[in-house]
């Protein structure tokens, strides 16, 4: 019997959180933030805390991590806390992702605990809105 390994994405681990960061900004999570941890965690090179609204929230934000993962061919080695959605932990080797609902991130506080380790610089960009059909342009004379 012959074993296949499969190879995945060997993506470098900034590039694959801003990849991450920038679907969970796209899905509306609330404060991305991105951790380096590399030589201060023998875990993990970085980490990503996201804010979901609520639990129905916090596993869409998830199934959006997997669904990127697979399209990636980025490697999920777990996922933790998805049915209770409170607190959900995945696990893609050098970068782990938290989604949490609002309470339980100011619970547990992550970036209070790794307060001395740098911050990512993700660069999200709010996308932009289409105006309304009913409300002017925002270059428009309202009163006009």
């Amino acid at each position: 019997m012959t074993h296949t390994q499969h190879k995945y994405n060997a993506m470098p681990f900034d590039e694959k959180a801003r990849l991450l960061a920038a679907r969970l900004h796209d899905k509306q999570a609330g404060e991305v933030t991105g951790l380096v941890l590399r030589g201060h965690s023998a875990a993990t090179d970085a980490m990503l805390i996201a804010t979901a609204k609520t639990q129905r929230h916090a596993q869409a934000l998830a199934d959006a991590v997997s669904e990127l993962a697979r399209e990636q061919n980025l490697e999920v080695l777990g996922v933790e806390g998805y049915k209770a959605g409170q607190w959900v932990l995945m696990d893609l080797n050098d970068v782990l992702v938290h989604i949490f609902t609002g309470d339980m991130r100011r619970l547990f506080n992550l970036e209070g605990l790794w307060l001395q380790v740098p911050r990512m610089a993700l660069d999200l960009q709010e996308a932009p809105r289409p105006a309304s059909p009913n409300l002017p342009a925002p270059d428009q004379d309202a009163g006009a």
